[in-house]
C-alpha cells in the first residue's frame, strides 16, 4: 500500500496519481499483471532476448547478475567507488559467496591494464579466480559518468 501524505516534498504528479489508481493490475507472482508482463515482453524485445524479468532495484539486479555470474569463492574486480562495492552492504559475499577485489579509478573508470594486473587465476584452496569484472555504467558515485562504447569494447576484449 502507497500512503500519499500532503507533507511529503515528492509526491506524484495527478497524471501519475491517475494513471496508479486507474492502472489494470494483478499479481505479479503468478504472472497476472498485464502490465509488468507487458514491460518484460517489451524489453525482451528492444534486447533481442527471449524473455527479460522486471527486478524493481538496481541493487537487485545486481545481486542477482554476480549470483548468476558467480560461483561461491569466486573474485569479483570493480571499481574502488562502485554501487556494489559501497552501496551494497556486503551483497556480493552475503548473496553469491564472492570476493571483492577494488580497483582504483578515475570518475569512476579504470582500465583493461589495471584488470590485466589484478587477474588471479585460482588455485582452488587458497586463492580466489577473477570470475567477474563489474563496469558500472553510469557510475553513480562520480556523478553518473559514463563508459564509452570504445572503453566497454576494450574491457570485453581484455576479459575474453
Amino acid at each position: 500500500m502507497i500512503e500519499l501524505r500532503s507533507d511529503t516534498k515528492t509526491q506524484p504528479s495527478p497524471g501519475m496519481r491517475r494513471a496508479i489508481a486507474y492502472a489494470v493490475v494483478g499479481d505479479e507472482q503468478r504472472r497476472e499483471d498485464p502490465t509488468v508482463n507487458e514491460l518484460e515482453r517489451r524489453t525482451a524485445e528492444l534486447l533481442g532476448q527471449e524473455e527479460a524479468v522486471f527486478v524493481p532495484t538496481a541493487t537487485m539486479a545486481n545481486e542477482i547478475a554476480l549470483r548468476v555470474l558467480g560461483r561461491p569463492g569466486d573474485e569479483v574486480i570493480a571499481e574502488e567507488n562502485s554501487h556494489i562495492f559501497i552501496s551494497e552492504l556486503g551483497g556480493p559475499a552475503v548473496f553469491a559467496g564472492l570476493m571483492t577485489r577494488a580497483l582504483q579509478g578515475i570518475g569512476g573508470k579504470f582500465t583493461p591494464d589495471q584488470v590485466r594486473r589484478a587477474f588471479r587465476g585460482g588455485d582452488s584452496t587458497h586463492s580466489p579466480r577473477t570470475g567477474i569484472v563489474s563496469v558500472e555504467n553510469s557510475h553513480n558515485s562520480s556523478g553518473g559518468r559514463v563508459w564509452r562504447m570504445f572503453e566497454i569494447e576494450a574491457m570485453l576484449v581484455t576479459c575474453r
